[in-house]
């Protein structure tokens, strides 16, 4: 939504982002497949280099449709990753300089070991391990070469 944001006037930020939120907050595949060939078919004109964007950014927008809808929640944020190395901005730069490159590594880790307690926990974790052995049994199956 960012990158469709960047790409149109400030007057109709509200608009666009009321209709790409549509998109994102679909209940199913089918309906966001539908919102986002609207969105397109609406906003072409007004705005291309927003619909370009929209379409650059393919399938790969619907990813989370994959996985169980606990986890959509989970999967359509990236809050988790920019509050953790927000923190990690905030110290390294407080240290100003740092002498080698090991002690960044080790600043960053102790860093992120100290944050760790303080994340946001996933919904419904038993269903993790099920949902990975899953995707990759379907990668396994969709890869597997044939002989001639």
């Amino acid at each position: 939504m960012r990158n469709i944001l960047d790409k149109v006037p400030k007057n109709v930020h509200d608009e666009v982002l009321d209709r790409s939120g549509k998109i994102y907050n679909a209940l199913s595949y089918k309906q966001a497949k539908q919102l986002k060939s609207e969105f397109i078919q609406q906003c072409c004109r007004l705005y291309p280099k927003a619909v370009k964007s929209l379409e650059e950014a393919g399938e790969m927008l619907f990813t989370y449709f994959r996985f169980p809808e606990k986890h959509w929640v989970h999967l359509k944020t990236t809050n988790p990753i920019e509050s953790l190395f927000a923190t990690v901005r905030l110290r390294t730069a407080a240290a100003r300089r740092l002498r080698s490159r090991m002690s960044a590594v080790c600043l960053v880790f102790q860093i992120l070991k100290t944050s760790e307690p303080r994340l946001r926990k996933i919904r419904s974790p038993w269903i993790v391990a099920d949902t990975i052995d899953s995707l990759r049994l379907k990668m396994s199956n969709s890869s597997t070469r044939r002989a001639a």
